[in-house]
C-alpha cells in the first residue's frame, strides 16, 4: 500500500496500514541514503514513531486532509 493511497483513500489509518506505512518509509529512507539525509531521516523517524506506537498500541490513526 503506498501512503498517498491509503490516506486519500481514507482520513482514517487501521493499526494495520501504521504497521505497513512503517516498512514503507524505513524502505523510503534506504533508498534515499539513509541516516546520511538528515532532514528526510528527521521527519521519516517521526513518523516512524507515531505510527509504530499506533500499530503496537493497536490503535487507527485519524489524519486531515486540506
Amino acid at each position: 500500500m503506498a501512503v498517498w493511497e491509503a490516506f486519500y483513500d481514507s482520513p482514517r489509518l487501521t493499526a494495520n496500514q501504521a504497521g505497513a506505512l512503517v516498512d514503507e518509509l524505513i524502505e523510503l529512507l534506504r533508498a534515499h541514503g539513509g541516516v546520511t539525509n538528515q532532514p528526510l531521516a528527521i521527519t521519516v523517524m517521526r513518523l516512524i514513531l507515531f505510527l509504530s506506537a499506533a500499530y503496537r498500541g493497536r490503535k487507527d490513526v485519524v489524519c486531515r486532509s486540506d
